[in-house]
């Protein structure tokens, strides 16, 4: 069985380790950058050394200027990329420093949060020890409990007749000729028509058996009617035996001064609340730093492909290709040397682009990945599945689908599906679903419960099952089941 903060632990090591991964891909695309670049040096120094042999004097002056001036020009670029890439390391890391202390305090955050609840939960307990020794209490609980038992009859009821009604009512609705007379109020005093469409409307009366069957249509239409007019007075009556069993509860809460309790739990969510709004905002300005960096190691940044413009440029010159032409059109062993060389440096670049490629679809991959995960974190936090009364049931099943998503077999969605379908409630104490808890006044019709719930009223609360989840006094411990899957 995994405690919700086990649950959360294992989510962030998983995030730590898509990180580690995005470094590791950036490191592998920045020693690609630099080999490109060095490859795209050694090419300027071998066309550099080729012109010094094959060009006249006026052409080989033309293309050595222009490529020392590229040369320098790409040098002078390439260190101002590397002076943004350093300070842009630089506040990636003091964001990254900021985001772990930001971790650390949350934890504390959440103990002191923790030790609040607990406190809550005691304080609650108690009342209810007291109230369950308390005999005027137990009379009104009981008499709420047979008010709610009876609702719940008449509710059954009226949802059988409503059932009935449509069941039972499609032949009558299917026949045209006792429709007509119903329309029309035949039989009743609001029918009103001339001699002649009396006598047509008799006649027609005759040929459907309409009074009989106006009687039993009528009755199945009133009956729901009826029902549902019962169920709401009964209902009324649950609601307030329901209300007298609350008050008592509140009044014997007060007594306790557990409302106070209540206000500085509140408070506390409210914090954390607001610590994991400042979380993910800083996790939100990391991505943009990340995503930043990515284009930087990837060579996509403005510097880098301005500085490839540029070597581009110079390489389509008209000398260039005449260089490339004098090469292959003489014997010299020495200048084929230089070209092969050349050549080979040139396909070393393809393939350089090639990986590049490649790292560049890992890196996208790692980043949405990271980003799903920290969605994940941040509605496992919002629903407070951290909270003491937390479990996740199904460990193994639960580490494999985040080790699946680790490796890209599964979606965020997926991962979030699993932990919400496994998570489970503790009983740690009180229970929710004690006395006026487990009415259908509060479980079923949305009422206030007078008890403390898992969860915050901002990120939402625990599913709660509909009689009631918790256990009670004698039941033993351990978690129950928040739902059916």
């Amino acid at each position: 069985m995994l405690s919700g903060k086990q649950t959360l632990q294992s989510l962030q090591s998983g995030l730590n380790s898509v990180k580690a991964d995005l470094d590791l891909i950036d490191q592998e695309m920045k020693q690609i950058t630099l080999t490109m670049t060095n490859n795209q040096q050694s090419q300027t120094r071998i066309l550099r050394e080729l012109a010094n042999i094959r060009l006249d004097e006026i052409k080989r002056g033309s293309l050595i200027d222009a490529l020392d001036h590229t040369d320098r020009q790409s040098m002078e670029i390439l260190i101002e990329r590397d002076n943004a890439l350093d300070l842009l390391e630089k506040s990636l890391a003091d964001l990254e420093k900021s985001i772990e202390q930001q971790g650390r305090d949350r934890e504390a955050f959440a103990e002191q949060l923790e030790q609040l609840a607990q406190e809550v939960v005691d304080a609650e307990h108690a009342v209810q020890n007291t109230l369950e020794g308390d005999p005027a209490y137990q009379i009104q609980l009981e008499r709420a409990r047979k008010a709610d038992s009876i609702a719940d009859e008449a509710e059954g009821k009226s949802e059988l007749a409503k059932q009935d009604r449509i069941e039972k009512g499609k032949p009558f609705e299917k026949d045209p000729l006792f429709l007509y007379l119903w329309k029309r109020h035949y039989s009743t005093p609001d029918y009103k028509a001339n001699p002649l469409s009396r006598a047509l409307d008799g006649w027609v009366s005759r040929l459907c058996n309409y009074e009989d069957n106006r009687l039993n249509y009528w009755t199945l239409l009133e009956i729901p009617k009826r029902l549902q007019d019962h169920l709401e007075n009964v209902r009324t009556i649950a609601d307030q035996e329901a209300d007298i069993v609350q008050e008592l509860e509140k009044q014997a809460l007060i007594a306790a001064m557990v409302p106070e309790l209540h206000k500085k739990l509140e408070q506390a969510e409210a914090e954390l609340l607001e610590h994991d709004k400042r979380i993910a905002d800083a996790e939100e300005s990391r991505n943009k730093l990340l995503n930043k960096r990515s284009s930087f190691v990837s060579g996509q940044d403005d510097l880098t492909k301005k500085c490839i413009d540029l070597l581009a440029a110079v390489m389509e010159r008209q000398d260039v290709f005449d260089l490339g032409r004098a090469v292959h059109m003489t014997p010299s062993k020495e200048d084929d040397v230089l070209a092969r060389e050349l050549h080979d440096l040139r396909e070393e670049k393809e393939a350089l682009y090639r990986d590049l490629k490649q790292c560049r679809e890992r890196q996208d991959t790692q980043l949405k990945r990271l980003k799903e995960l920290e969605e994940v974190g941040h509605k496992f936090k919002q629903h407070r599945f951290d909270d003491l009364r937390s479990g996740f049931t199904n460990e193994a099943l639960i580490s494999s689908v985040l080790s699946q998503f680790l490796k890209g077999m599964l979606n965020g969605a997926d991962l979030w599906s699993t932990i919400r379908r496994y998570q489970r409630h503790s009983d740690v104490g009180a229970w929710p679903d004690f006395g006026s808890g487990g009415l259908g006044k509060v479980i079923r019709r949305g009422g206030d419960n007078v008890w403390h719930l898992p969860g915050n009223k901002a990120g939402g609360a625990f599913r709660m099952p509909r009689n009631g989840g918790f256990s009670s006094r004698g039941r033993g411990g351990g978690f129950k089941t928040g739902g059916g899957f």
